[in-house]
């Protein structure tokens, strides 16, 4: 009798502590992680154009798309990205993250070039930028808030409605 009371309490305590653990993550607006309702992870980059970029420095809501030149994803998507970043450019910062690391940079410009990206195209060269946004699949589009919080990610394809929708719903704050 005086073991199972004992099991009973020690299920009680460590819920408790799960419990607890999940609240103040969620809670603190400091935590990062590459989740929906977490801080984003900051991130370093240089631009194929020798920009650095840091997502602290953004005053403005990002969308924030890893792709790569050899990806037929993204290749359809392309087009899509660059029509949003066209008429957006103003209220929201896009960045178009190249997975370098498995990539070659002569076929990054061939595909800014000939889906004439004007939005800047960072370089993830050692590939710790898309490890650390845990990006398994292309492209990976994260939607972040002015105040850095992840608000949604999509993996996979994009059509232009569904860029469209996202952007109104990041920038009405829903």
């Amino acid at each position: 009798m005086k073991r199972n009371i004992f099991i009973i309490i020690i299920i009680f305590v460590l819920a408790g502590i799960a419990l607890y653990t999940n609240v103040i993550d969620k809670s603190s607006t400091n935590v990062t992680r590459p989740e929906v309702g977490f801080k984003a992870p900051e991130i370093e980059l240089t631009s194929l154009d020798n920009q650095k970029y840091k997502i602290s420095k953004i005053n403005k809501p990002i969308v924030l798309n890893f792709w790569a030149s050899w990806c037929g994803p993204c290749k359809i998507e392309a087009p899509s990205l660059v029509k949003m970043h066209q008429k957006y450019k103003d209220r929201v910062e896009f960045l178009a993250v190249n997975l370098t690391a498995n990539d070659q940079l002569d076929n990054v410009k061939g595909f800014v070039e000939q889906y004439q990206f004007s939005l800047p195209v960072l370089l993830d060269q050692d590939g710790k930028v898309a490890d650390q946004y845990q990006v398994r699949a292309i492209p990976t589009t994260f939607l972040i808030d002015k105040d850095k919080h992840i608000v949604k990610v999509v993996k996979g394809l994009h059509k232009e409605e569904d860029f469209e929708q996202m952007i109104q719903e990041l920038l009405s704050g829903k």
